[in-house]
């Protein structure tokens, strides 16, 4: 199977053999787990934020991504996003901006954020099932968690 995966020489501009490298360039398994990540399930790491807008996830956008200390869970009624933002466990960045699409049109989130106090920020959802929400504080130890608010039927 590495025969599959492996590319077994890099060239150059001028079509011969780069010296200096390694046999088995491992370009193809990178790219790969970079695509699923970019175009299946919409996440986009950026230095001031996360964009997460799953248009090709299944079930209906439900899926959980963890890549090392990244892990995003995401689905309709509730989306869990842990982020590092810095070298160390302890590093936090203010004033990130998270961007979800994937979310139930019009509804109505609970916002809660380990790093931003315990309390819970109401938040809704535009026509088309997206949220952004500036001046969030994401770290390793900063859980964002948006949970839809059930809403009582003929109340």
């Amino acid at each position: 199977i590495n025969t599959l995966i492996f590319a077994l020489r890099r060239l150059g501009c001028d079509g011969q053999q780069q010296l200096n490298r390694t046999s088995m360039y491992f370009e193809y398994p990178s790219l790969v787990a970079m695509l699923t990540m970019r175009v299946r399930y919409g996440i986009q790491l950026k230095l001031d934020g996360v964009e997460v807008d799953p248009k090709f996830a299944p079930s209906a956008g439900a899926f959980i991504w963890e890549f090392g200390t990244l892990k995003i869970e995401h689905s309709r009624e509730r989306v869990s996003i842990t982020l590092p933002r810095g070298l160390g466990p302890d590093d936090t960045r203010d004033g990130q901006t998270v961007v979800i699409a994937g979310l139930e049109p019009g509804g109505s989130y609970a916002v809660s954020n380990g790093c931003e106090g315990d309390g819970l920020e109401d938040v809704k959802t535009d026509q088309e099932g997206r949220l952004e929400r500036g001046g969030t504080t994401l770290g390793l130890k900063c859980r964002l968690v948006l949970a839809l608010k059930k809403q009582l039927r003929g109340a």
